[in-house]
């Protein structure tokens, strides 16, 4: 993609990549997921709350195709609801906190240091 962008740009050509994430009701789901998976609450650990739809991913693609998207070239356009930035989400969290409840309750873990102890050189 990054190379097509750069050798076919001065023709007029784009080329962008979509990178779906967890979108329900997909074969890749149903190969990928837990047959024991409760999609509408494993979606809750998605930033915005829920899996993706096929029509995330379309309107992804009519943007690209469209001229809205047209000065939009050589880039990885992510639809995943923000789960990529969210894989880090269980550092420092105690076992019961739950991603985002503990955000909306302003829970933070007890077993993480202040900051404000002196460093041990």
């Amino acid at each position: 993609m990054a190379s097509v962008a750069l050798e076919y740009g001065p023709f007029g050509v784009t080329s962008n990549v979509i990178s779906p994430g967890g979108i329900a009701g997909t074969e890749g789901m149903e190969r990928l997921a837990s047959s024991e998976l409760d999609l509408k609450t494993s979606g809750k650990s998605v930033p915005t709350g829920r899996w993706g739809i096929v029509r995330d991913i379309a309107d992804a693609t009519v943007y690209l195709f469209s001229d809205a998207g047209n000065y939009v070239n050589g880039e990885v356009l992510v639809v995943d609801g923000g789960n990529w930035r969210a894989a880090g989400l269980s550092v420092g969290l105690d076992s019961t906190h739950r991603y985002p409840e503990y955000l909306f309750k302003g829970e933070f873990s007890k077993n993480i240091k202040s900051g404000k102890e002196k460093p041990k050189l």
